[in-house]
């Protein structure tokens, strides 16, 4: 029965590449960059949009795709389903990773790529083992196996991956290091600058676990765009093809707090770092830039029957999260106020208040309640079933115009690709 439905897949596979050939005809890209911004969907872009003179760069490329987002049997997905969808071409059940609906274990794009001649790398600001990277390399049953995935990790054949997850991963390498006399998988190393001398293969560990939101991050702390710049760098002068995602966690982060101030944030920076990714590929012409999403989180709508205008200079001036403001506010309460006051311009009433202290999550209040004075609502704290744009630039690009499932990304790839 498997060996039939693994021919059975071949053949559709097949099928849909030769189908997929038109889209883009023989035009292949030499090297491929996935942004992927976790969480974002349409409102999101438009949110963006809004909040930027001129408009998002990830919203002007010349190719426009949308993409639905389930997992097997499930409208709404999580990262690690969808990434699995993403990367591997099979849609699994919600919290697995590179394992499909049938628990058969799942042959990633980069998996793939690697084995053409081409290296890889990742660069995220959540932890590395984090359900959207991981699905790169791993297979695990529950995206929770931390240590597990850590290992995979280390075991792989990337030749980059720079974010967070300290905790799991450096002592893994420190204890790899120590057990053995032979030179270690993978050049470690605890900072942008330090990585940009450094050689490959190499990790770059930034954080313990997540990276902090953008609002939260001080004016010297490490951008992604800095960590996208410099990983283009060094797997450029490898010589080889390469295969580069990039992942921002912060929009999903801030989502599911109902924070419209800090996903603007996150949306900032992550175009930032897909300017830095065109303006290499412009520069270098062989490289295709993609810029994704996984799933919508939030139920974001611009419009909460606050006037007809979505007035984004107020959340432009936030100046801390969400999740900041109700952890220093929990401290003590008799301050929310003025906390509100201090870091949002908010005037918070005595019933908003007392609604912030009781419930289950103040941060979600918190943000809800600064997102409604913009005129900006939320239909939920979870992801949604909503649909995603999927925009790109370069050579092959046209691969990834069209409605497509989740499971068709990772067959528009090898399309760009060639393979």
């Amino acid at each position: 029965m498997r060996k039939w439905a693994l021919r059975s897949s071949l053949a559709i596979l097949l099928v849909a590449v030769m189908g997929f050939w038109a889209l883009g005809g023989a035009e292949t890209a030499r090297n491929l960059v996935v942004v992927l911004v976790d969480g974002m969907g349409p409102a999101h872009r438009q949110l963006g949009e809004l909040a930027q003179k001129g408009g998002l760069a990830m919203n002007h490329m010349p190719y426009l795709g949308c993409m639905s987002t389930s997992s097997y049997g499930l409208d709404i997905t999580d990262s690690a389903a969808a990434a699995t969808a993403m990367f591997t071409g099979r849609k699994t059940y919600n919290m697995v990773i590179g394992y499909d609906y049938e628990l058969d274990r799942t042959e990633s794009i980069m998996s793939l790529a690697v084995k053409s001649g081409m290296s890889a790398g990742i660069v995220t600001t959540s932890a590395l083992y984090d359900a959207t990277s991981a699905a790169m390399y791993a297979n695990v049953l529950m995206r929770s196996e931390n240590k597990n995935i850590s290992k995979q990790l280390l075991a792989s054949p990337l030749a980059l991956a720079v974010g967070g997850g300290g905790a799991y991963i450096g002592p893994l390498i420190k204890e790899s290091a120590a057990s053995s006399k032979a030179k270690p998988a993978f050049n470690s190393y605890s900072d942008i600058k330090a990585l940009s001398e450094g050689t490959l293969p190499a990790v770059c560990l930034l954080a313990e676990g997540d990276m902090p939101q953008e609002i939260d991050s001080d004016a010297k702390a490490v951008k992604l765009k800095d960590m996208v710049e410099t990983a283009l760098a060094m797997l450029s002068k490898d010589g080889r093809p390469f295969l580069l995602l990039v992942e921002t966690g912060s929009v999903d982060d801030s989502s599911h707090d109902n924070d419209a101030a800090s996903v603007i944030k996150g949306l900032l920076a992550a175009d930032d770092a897909v300017k830095a990714c065109l303006s290499f590929a412009q520069a270098d012409g062989n490289t295709l830039v993609v810029v994704a999403a996984d799933h919508e989180t939030g139920g974001l709508s611009l419009g909460a029957g606050n006037g007809l205008n979505v007035d984004v200079s107020k959340l432009l001036k936030v100046r801390a999260s969400a999740g900041r403001m109700a952890a220093e506010a929990a401290s003590d309460w008799k301050r929310l106020k003025e906390i509100l006051k201090t870091y949002a311009n908010y005037e918070l009433d005595d019933e908003d208040a007392a609604r912030v202290r009781v419930s289950a999550d103040p941060a979600k209040e918190i943000g809800r309640l600064i997102s409604y004075a913009s005129n900006v609502s939320w239909g939920s704290g979870s992801h949604t079933a909503s649909m995603v744009i999927i925009t790109a630039e370069g050579p092959a690009g046209a691969c990834f115009s069209g409605w497509y499932d989740n499971t068709e990304f990772f067959l528009r790839m090898i399309q760009a690709l060639g393979f």
